[in-house]
């Protein structure tokens, strides 16, 4: 959601009337739509208005009231803080009936109403084959990892249970490879898929590599 202004910071309870297409819940509250991240259809909860959209208001939760049976526990830890993933929250199944919905709605909005969509065909943790990471070089370390919801802050990454287990275990390899390389205060992102071949990785730096990093990268 485009930031557009700020509101007045406002405690509020509500229902979610249903999961948005950006993975936020949606109420309505004084005549406005309020988007709660991390909540699901029927849930009632306080939360804390935050700034005000082209859409609608942008609020933060601060405790679920009456939650859904399809709440469960996410599985990775950095969910909430890492703007990778929007619905962990929500049970696999559940998930995949709303991805299913969201196709069905866009093709009625686009008159293709009669237009059969079968369910949707999901995938197990560990088995995403590619990613597209940010890093940052300070003085210290480099930080690798997916940004923060609506944010540039990067969530320095630990592990990541939809990635392959070789490609969520290369993040520490080229954690290590950054650090030694001169770039200091370098950032840019990290393109990486894992090929039939093997791991297939490419690094956005800031200029041509010299000698010594060429080497480096090739020890790599």
């Amino acid at each position: 959601h485009r930031r557009s202004g700020t509101v007045a910071s406002r405690i509020l309870e509500a229902t979610v009337e249903e999961v948005g297409a950006r993975g936020d819940g949606i109420a309505f509250w004084n005549g406005q739509r309020v988007f709660l991240p991390y909540t699901l259809a029927g849930e009632r909860v306080r939360a804390e208005t935050k700034h005000e959209t082209r859409d609608g208001v942008q609020a933060r939760i601060i405790e679920v009231l009456d939650a859904s049976e399809d709440r469960i526990q996410p599985v990775c830890r950095h969910f909430g803080d890492c703007g990778g993933c929007s619905l962990q929250h929500m049970h696999s199944m559940a998930g995949a009936e709303w991805k299913r919905r969201r196709i069905a709605v866009a093709l009625r909005q686009r008159g293709f109403a009669e237009v059969p969509v079968a369910p949707t065909v999901s995938i197990g943790p560990g088995s995403r084959r590619r990613a597209v990471l940010t890093y940052r070089v300070t003085a210290k370390r480099a930080v690798i990892g997916f940004n923060a919801p609506v944010s540039g802050r990067i969530v320095d990454q630990m592990e990541c249970p939809l990635l392959a287990p070789d490609l969520a275990g290369l993040v520490g390899p080229l954690r290590d490879l950054l650090t030694s390389l001169d770039l200091q205060g370098a950032s840019g992102g990290i393109w990486a898929t894992r090929l039939d071949s093997g791991l297939d990785v490419r690094i956005d730096l800031p200029a041509a590599p010299d000698l010594e990093m060429l080497e480096g990268l090739t020890a790599f």
